[in-house]
Formats: structure tokens, C-alpha cells, sequence
């Protein structure tokens, strides 16, 4: 006589589940299912824009990651003009903080990652000021505001 106590103290469901795939293949979906579970979960940063604007041609913000205490600044190009542009600089607050890119892609976004210390400077202050040059004749302010 053959006695399963696994099956009988199952959910019906989890029965046919484990009949059909087999207890191996049952426990790695479960595990699987777990594992996303806690990504999707226990992964979750809160974040929050407490800056924006955004120009004719360009979108920005900062971010403020309240689990991370970081920032992060995130700018993108809008409009139809989207062709490649070279030799892009972006100033934020005045050389406070200056990247460059010898060659910016239509779709490429920008991720600028700030400090703790940077991210208190800047939420200490009513606007920040970006400025955006591409090439040697082209500049855009941009002036992202408190939300």
C-alpha cells in the first residue's frame, strides 16, 4: 500500500501541479515565483522628483532616492530635431557639476548620480540652473524648479 502524505495535505490544485510537472520542477517554480516576488517587492526604492523643467529641445529632473539617500539627475533630449549631436557639455549650478559627451545619440538618455552631500546643497535652493551646449554655437538654459 502506498501512501503519499504530501499529495493528501496539497491544495487540489498543487496535486495536479506536481502530478503533471513533478516535484522537482514544481519546487523550482515556486522558488522562481519567490525570487520575483521579493525583487518586485523588497526592491522597491522610493523615489521622488523634487526638481523639473524642461526647454524646447530638453526634459530634466532630480531625483531623490529616499532608501538610497542619493540623487540623481536625469536629462533627455525632446522634439523632432533628433540627430546626433557632438561635443555636448552640460553645466549644472554653474560648474558645480560639468559632464561631457563627444557624441550624443538621438535616444540616449542622461543619468547624472549626485551625492548625499550634493543632493542636501540642492534641495536647499529654489532652482537649479542647467546649460547645454552642443557644438561650438548651440546653448539652451534650462531652469528646473522645486515640486
Amino acid at each position: 500500500m502506498h501512501f503519499c502524505l504530501f499529495k493528501s495535505s496539497v491544495p487540489l490544485i498543487l496535486s495536479i501541479l506536481l502530478e503533471r510537472w513533478g516535484f522537482v520542477k514544481l519546487l523550482f517554480n515556486l522558488i522562481g515565483l519567490l525570487v520575483l516576488f521579493l525583487l518586485l517587492v523588497g526592491c522597491s526604492n522610493s523615489e521622488e522628483v523634487i526638481y523639473s523643467g524642461s526647454t524646447e529641445h530638453w526634459n530634466g529632473k532630480l531625483v531623490k532616492y529616499n532608501e538610497k539617500e542619493y540623487g540623481e539627475f536625469f536629462i533627455e533630449r525632446i522634439g523632432d530635431d533628433m540627430d546626433n549631436l557632438e561635443n555636448v557639455e552640460i553645466d549644472i549650478n554653474n560648474g558645480n557639476i560639468i559632464n561631457k559627451y563627444s557624441k550624443l545619440s538621438a535616444e540616449e538618455k542622461i543619468f547624472k548620480p549626485i551625492s548625499k552631500q550634493m543632493l542636501l546643497d540642492f534641495e536647499n535652493m529654489e532652482s537649479i540652473e542647467l546649460v547645454i551646449k552642443s557644438g561650438n554655437e548651440n546653448s539652451e538654459r534650462m531652469v528646473l524648479t522645486r515640486k
